[in-house]
This record gives C-alpha cells, sequence and structure tokens, in this order.
C-alpha cells in the first residue's frame, strides 16, 4: 500500500510481529519463540523453526480488541 500526503512523513506503528513458522500453536497459546527478526515488505517477521517455539500455557483469555486514535 502506498500512503499519501501526512502519512508519508511519518513511520506508521507496527501492526505486530508476525511469526514464520509450521508449529501446532493455537489461539489463546501463550509461546516462547527463538528465530531471527527481519523486515519482510514492510512488517517485521521472525523465522523460527518449530522445534524453537515454545507452548508455554494453553486456552489463554484474549485481550479486549482496541482501535487505536490515530492521533
Amino acid at each position: 500500500m502506498q500512503e499519501v500526503g501526512a502519512m508519508a512523513t511519518r513511520r506508521r506503528p507496527p501492526d505486530g510481529l508476525f511469526v514464520l513458522a509450521d508449529a501446532p500453536v493455537a489461539e489463546g497459546d501463550t509461546v516462547q519463540v527463538t528465530g531471527k527478526v527481519r523486515e519482510l515488505a514492510q512488517q517485521t517477521t521472525l523465522d523460527a523453526a518449530a522445534e524453537n517455539i515454545a507452548v508455554l500455557s494453553s486456552n489463554n483469555g484474549l485481550p479486549d480488541f482496541v482501535i487505536p486514535d490515530p492521533s
């Protein structure tokens, strides 16, 4: 996506950290991940092998969804 105007002059906050791995994790899992961090298509990614992902706990409640104030 190409930004124009005022948004083009300031950096957007990150959307999150995208973990690229084939691992058996589920929504609500708390995980510990070890891997290589890099930028890919303007996204911060973490490349990790499945053996470098540990599920610490499961069935955790998810935080409430919040829409950030853009100002």
